[in-house]
C-alpha cells in the first residue's frame, strides 16, 4: 500500500473490503461490524476499538495488527485468519464465533498454522 489510509471513528457497517489491501491503514474507533474482510490485507494495521463482531474474517492478514480493544464477537471463519505478532484485545469474547469447521476456540488453537503465534492474549471469554 502506498499510501496513507486513516478511518477514524467511521460507520462501515455491512461493508464489502473482500481482498481490500488495508495494509498500515488505521481504522481506530470504526463500525465494522456484520462488513466483509475475506482475504483483506490488514498487516501492521491498527484496529484498536473497532467493533468487528459478526464480521466476515476468512483469510484475512492479520500479522502484526492491533486489535486491542476491538470486538471480535461472532465473526466467522477467524480459524483461517494469518495472525502472527497479532495484538489481541484484553478480553478476547469469542462466544458466537464460528468457522469452516465449527472448532470451539481450544480446538482451533490447537491445530499448527491456526494458533496466535507471539500474539498477546489476556484473557479469553468463551
Amino acid at each position: 500500500m502506498s499510501k496513507e489510509c486513516k478511518i477514524i471513528e467511521a460507520f462501515l457497517k455491512k461493508t464489502n473490503l473482500f481482498q481490500a489491501d488495508l495494509q498500515g491503514a488505521d481504522i481506530i474507533e470504526s463500525e465494522l461490524q456484520e462488513s466483509n474482510l475475506f482475504g483483506a490485507n490488514l498487516t501492521k494495521a491498527d484496529l484498536e476499538r473497532s467493533n468487528l463482531s459478526n464480521t466476515h474474517m476468512g483469510r484475512v492478514n492479520l500479522t502484526s495488527t492491533n486489535l486491542k480493544g476491538a470486538k471480535l464477537e461472532g465473526a466467522k471463519y477467524l480459524s483461517t485468519a494469518t495472525m502472527d505478532d497479532t495484538i489481541m484485545p484484553d478480553e478476547v469474547i469469542l462466544k458466537g464465533t464460528h468457522n469452516s469447521k465449527g472448532m470451539s476456540p481450544d480446538e482451533w488453537l490447537s491445530i499448527p498454522g491456526h494458533e496466535l503465534n507471539n500474539s498477546i492474549v489476556v484473557n479469553f471469554v468463551g
